[in-house]
Order: structure tokens, then sequence, then C-alpha cells
């Protein structure tokens, strides 16, 4: 799991959306300087550099781009469910909260339940994380109360919802020559060793026959 704090992704998006690290300071009530450090935090856990600066102006490197558009999704659907939380913060919620999620949801679904025990805290989490569709189909599914994946699931009669969409990008290293193309087609990146998801994930699922029909 990456390691990276909801406060660094609330940062990195004001930066991104204000192109100031001075503007991103102000409205978040933090000093300049803390923006400049906990940014270089979140590159460096991410791998690769966000912003560029060139004179005085601020530009999103690629992988930057692609950060500020998910983490602005992830901000969103957290400020859903706070609307959702104080709706339900009136019906006094309490018990044991069962969720079951497959691995791609462990890079959102943390911080999406901190913040719904944080207005519930007489609610008892319990959080499973799958690694595979293999184990998913393994789960006994009726006394789960939210179950997060990326796949419809026809033979469990449960009601399914359309809640965010994700992508899948392919990232090189900066030696790769793959970096050069903005635009790479499948059978071409074919030619090149791959690194991916190990069977049976989710993501293979949806990478498998789009590989395998070029």
């Amino acid at each position: 799991m990456l390691n990276i704090t909801f406060n660094q992704i609330r940062l990195f998006e004001a930066v991104a959306r204000l192109r100031s690290y001075t503007k991103a300071a102000k409205e978040l009530n933090i000093s300049q300087p803390a923006v400049s450090s906990q940014l270089k935090k979140l590159s460096e856990s991410l791998g690769d550099p966000l912003v560029e600066v060139v004179g005085r102006k601020i530009y999103l490197t690629p992988v930057g781009e692609t950060s500020f558009k998910q983490f602005q999704q992830l901000l969103d659907n957290i400020d859903h469910l706070g609307t959702q939380i104080r709706i339900a913060q009136s019906s006094g919620l309490e018990g044991t909260l069962k969720i079951i999620g497959t691995a791609a949801s462990k890079y959102f679904l943390p911080f999406m339940l901190a913040e719904f025990l944080k207005q519930n805290p007489k609610v008892i989490p319990d959080l499973q994380v799958l690694n595979s569709l293999n184990e998913l189909s393994q789960q006994p599914l009726d006394d789960c109360d939210l179950l997060v994946t990326g796949k419809v699931l026809p033979e469990h009669k449960n009601q399914f919802e359309h809640f965010t969409d994700q992508e899948i990008i392919v990232v090189s290293s900066p030696n790769c020559r793959l970096g050069d193309h903005s635009q790479i087609s499948i059978k071409a990146l074919l030619k090149h060793k791959l690194i991916l998801p190990t069977d049976a994930t989710g993501m293979r699922t949806e990478i498998d026959p789009v590989f395998t029909h070029q």
C-alpha cells in the first residue's frame, strides 16, 4: 500500500488546482515550507515528481496530472461520504460494520472508513481486504454490509451500485524509451517486458482479454 496520508492528498490537490504553493498554504492555513516539505514526501512515496517549477510557474508532471485527477475524485467521494454520515448521525449508528473489499480498494477504502468512524464512534469496523476474485467467490456475503469490488459478480444476488471510475495506467521508468511516447499501441507495448498484477486479481481479469486479442 502507498505510504501517503490524507493531508498530503489534500495539500497536493490544492497546489495542483491553484498552481501556487503560497495560495495552497493560505487555503489550508499552513506555512509554505510545510507545503513544500509534505509535497516532497508525497513525491518520494509515489516514486516520481508531481510538479516542476519553470520560472515562477508550476506545471504538473504526467504522474502529477494522473494523481491530481484521482485525488480530486477521492476527495469528492469523501465529501459525499461526509454528507451521508451527517444524515445517518441522527439515527445513532452503532454495532458491527462488516466490509469486504478487493485489492484495489485498499488505496481509498481506509480513508473513507476512517472519516466514517470519526462520526460514528460506536460502530465497530470489521474490514477484510482480499487479494483475488477467487478469494471473493469463496466468501459468504450474506452477512456482509458492504462489498467494494471493481467488477459486478452475477453469481452473487446482491445489489451492485457504481460509485467511482478507475483507470488502468502503464508506468515506465524515466530511463525507458517508452517514456518518450505520450501514446503507444497495445501491440507495441507487448514487445516489452511488463510487470502485471497477479493472476485472478480483478485488474488482471480486465487486462488479459485486452492483451489476448492483439
